[in-house]
Formats: C-alpha cells, structure tokens, sequence
C-alpha cells in the first residue's frame, strides 16, 4: 500500500515588498495618451488607486497566495502585500523596517527599484542597490527568507515607459547589480526581467510598466517555482 506524501512549505508568513507593480495596479487608462516626455515622472497615484481598486485578486502576492493554498492545503498561510505606489526603494528602505516589525515575515518577496529609475535614470542604480541591501539585511537579521527580484522591463513608446525618456535602458544594467546584490547577500534570486523581456507586447499594460492579468500571473508563478524549490519539504 502506497503512502502520497503531503507537500509541506517551512514557511507560512509572507511579506510582499515593493510599489504599486506589487500593490496590483491594473491601469486601464494613460493620461500623457503616448510616450512619456520630460525627466520628470507623473505622480498619478489616485489613477493607479482607482484601476487597482477596480480589479481585487489580480496582484502577484494574491495569485501566489492561491497558488500556495492549492499545493498546501493542509497549512495556512498569510501574504501581507505591502506594495505602494510611486515608492522609491530609496523611500521604500526607510519604511521597511517598520513593516517587518509588524508583520514578521518568515519569507520577504522583494521587488522595488523601478521608480527610481523612472526619475534618476542610471544615476540612480547606486542607490536602488544601497536601498535593496539594507532592507535585505534587516531581514536576513529577522530571521526571513528573501527573494528578491529583478526589475520588469518597460514596453518602449507607451505612455509610462519613463526607463526610455533619455533614450536608454537603464533597467538591464540596475538588474546585472541586482543579480549580484542577490548572490553577495544570501538573497535568493527571482529573475523576473528575463521572463518578461520577449513578452513586453503580450505580459504589460496598456502603460507599459504594469503587467496586466497574464503578467502578474507569470510573476507569481515565478516567485512559487522559486518558493517550492527552496522551501518545499
């Protein structure tokens, strides 16, 4: 008589980090109607709010929490999403530690970095990277597990394609020291931007920043492929 093994994870408290790509935003408006100009990002923040309001249970960290209740149906599990908008890791770094102290993550599902570049272009990577570390670090300390992704590339000449205003990919190299910043600090890797890259057209928005319900799905089977493997017993 054969015995099937229930799947087990080690962990069961998620903590989704990041900006509004982790909050769920869905936009299905562009108030520039085409391609960004200026150096200046659009803070239109009340638009996200509205479309994410609108479309419940699609972001990445909900997807994945199902997708964990189904393969683990004999434990309970909670996905905080801390995702807000705009935020910068720069400022994401300073409210960090108050939400770890909070939720006690026993998992940290890290994706933030975008916005930065959006505003700083390359300029900016130092301090993604300086950001990404510290709060890696502070949970690491607290005992969590990180994952921590890669930035999402932008669809070029859509209306919130900021990465492309001065006509150069900053996200592909932010990544290269995201990848590294993985590896150097015991984080564990979930690279996103590759998985994306040839599906900008068919995984992003209308925007072409925020993934659409294809997009966060991918992203979430992602962060599971990854969880499984390394948390599964």
């Amino acid at each position: 008589m054969s015995v099937t093994r229930v799947p087990r994870l080690s962990a069961t408290r998620f903590l989704a980090f990041g900006d509004s790509i982790t909050a769920g935003a869905l936009p299905t408006t562009c108030t520039l109607g085409g391609p960004p100009t200026g150096l200046a990002l659009l803070r239109d923040t009340a638009e996200l709010w509205a479309d994410l309001n609108a479309s419940p249970g699609l972001s990445y960290p909900d997807v994945l929490s199902k997708q964990l209740s189904l393969r683990y149906a004999a434990q309970s599990f909670t996905m905080v999403n801390e995702g807000v908008p705009n935020e910068t890791a720069t400022e994401g770094a300073v409210r960090f530690n108050g939400v770890l102290s909070t939720s006690l993550p026993q998992v940290v599902l890290l994706l933030e970095g975008v916005n930065d570049l959006n505003v700083g272009g390359g300029t900016s990577i130092p301090g993604v990277v300086s950001s990404l570390r510290s709060m890696i670090r502070a949970a690491r300390q607290s005992g969590a597990t990180v994952l921590l992704a890669t930035i999402l590339p932008e669809r070029q000449g859509a209306c919130r394609a900021y990465d492309y205003q001065d006509g150069i990919d900053d996200i592909s190299p932010a990544n290269i020291q995201i990848r590294m910043l993985a590896s150097s600090e015991g984080a564990v890797l979930v690279d996103l931007h590759p998985q994306f890259l040839p599906n900008t057209s068919t995984w992003l928005g209308l925007d072409g920043l925020h993934p659409n319900e294809t997009g966060y799905a991918a992203m979430a089977q992602a962060f599971f492929d990854v969880i499984r493997a390394r948390l599964e017993q």
